[in-house]
């Protein structure tokens, strides 16, 4: 990557580039769930731009954050928010360029490979978070442990919201 400069923000003293960073990652995730199919509404949400911004420049927030990037020049190929926590970092989101010119050199899987260099020297270790994605694999040498989330109403009003809630997602499934 000719004249690729990798990055390692600390929002407490880069501030100004975290907004614009966190658009276009938002921007890039959002074309990449038209791309393959996925359907979401966080990623184009307003309020979980501005929930990100805030939370990462909040300099009383419990985590500590930093984004880790691909820069040509003043444009991005990839960038990735990481919040470091007590003996651990967690990968929160991230996107890599849509550009078939930069995606086809794999920026997500170099950027991937640049923050966790620096994670590792911090001898921390790595939350994906869940999920089986093919990165997630790789990184933990296919070591994955299976989670399941159980939703038990305690209420009268929690079953009838829970029918409800299951009743729009079958209908909303037929629909597709």
């Amino acid at each position: 990557m000719n004249g690729a400069e990798f990055l390692w923000i600390d929002p407490k003293e880069e501030a100004e580039l975290i907004p614009r960073l966190i658009d276009w990652m938002l921007l890039e995730k959002e074309r990449w769930a038209i791309r393959v199919g996925k359907k979401h509404t966080w990623a184009g949400s307003a309020p979980y731009r501005d929930f990100l911004v805030s939370s990462v420049l909040d300099p009383d927030e419990i985590m500590s954050y930093r984004l880790a990037a691909i820069m040509v020049g003043d444009q991005p190929l990839a960038v990735k928010l990481i919040a470091i926590c007590p003996g651990h970092v967690e990968y929160v989101i991230g996107a890599y360029s849509s550009d078939p010119a930069h995606a086809k050199l794999s920026p997500g899987l170099v950027l991937d490979e640049y923050w966790m260099r620096r994670v590792f020297d911090l001898k921390l270790d790595v939350d994906f978070g869940t999920g089986q994605e093919a990165y997630k694999l790789f990184w933990s040498r296919k070591n994955v442990e299976e989670l399941r989330t159980y939703r038990i109403p305690l209420s009268l009003r929690g079953k009838l919201f829970l029918s409800t809630y299951k009743w729009f997602q079958r209908l909303r499934t037929d629909q597709d």
